[in-house]
């Protein structure tokens, strides 16, 4: 069969969506079985839908394309849950977290972990990435970029990266369509965190917060859990038991 990134006759092969050493993170956090089912609640609805063995798609790439994303999802599990180091919080006028300083990330490898999962939420036609829809000349910009191994300037394909705090149910969600400040983004969850990739032209205003640069330092934004668009997707699933 085609593979979709290097565009070659191969054998695919079992390509996660979210990483799987992600996915086993998730189940850690939850005291569950590492074999046990992921479980995600669409945003919209607030349905369930459990996942055995993760998120994964078994028509999109081969094996040795999907291998070239294991060191950047390796880096992004490194710097965003096992070897998690941060400084400089910083907190808003009403006194609650806005933001730190994230220890020990590499601009390029963790944007192309986000872009990689663009790709492939993108590409695929799974009910969990059905949400996020991008023209054909941006997908296949992504991959370009992902063949070449190239994370480009900070302002293609613009990275944010949010941090849930005080969560109190511990679940992920399907990816979907989000506009922030105006600009469109594609939204992806990997446990405790919001990732947002810029998927439209627009200029971002100076004032545009959070986006990751090469040379600078990466900061991360804070979302309180409680009250959050996420939060009312898990309230509604509880109303439906």
């Amino acid at each position: 069969m085609l593979c979709q990134l290097c565009e070659e006759e191969k054998k695919l092969t079992k390509a996660h969506i979210m990483p799987d050493s992600m996915n086993r993170v998730l189940r850690a956090v939850l005291g569950d079985d590492p074999n046990s089912p992921m479980l995600t609640i669409e945003k919209g609805s607030g349905k369930t839908k459990p996942y055995p063995m993760g998120v994964y798609d078994k028509t999109i790439i081969c094996g040795s394309c999907d291998g070239t994303f294991s060191p950047w999802e390796q880096h992004a599990t490194d710097i965003l849950f096992t070897k998690h180091q941060w400084k400089d919080g910083r907190y808003d006028r009403a006194g609650h977290p806005a933001c730190y300083t994230l220890l020990n990330a590499e601009y390029g490898a963790l944007k192309l972990f986000a872009l990689s999962m663009l790709w492939k939420t993108a590409a695929s036609d799974l009910p969990f990435c059905r949400g996020v829809t991008l023209p054909p000349e941006k997908t296949e910009e992504l991959r370009r970029m992902l063949v070449a191994g190239d994370p480009g300037p900070a302002s293609q394909f613009a990275v944010r990266i949010a941090h849930f705090y005080a969560v109190d149910a511990p679940m992920t969600f399907e990816s979907h369509m989000e506009h922030i400040d105006g600009i469109e983004y594609a939204v992806m969850y990997v446990p405790g965190y919001k990732i947002a990739v810029q998927v439209d032209d627009q200029q971002l205003p100076a004032s545009h917060a959070f986006v990751i640069s090469p040379g600078s330092e990466i900061r991360v934004g804070l979302i309180n859990f409680v009250g959050s668009p996420e939060r009312r997707a898990v309230e509604k699933m509880a109303a439906k038991l």
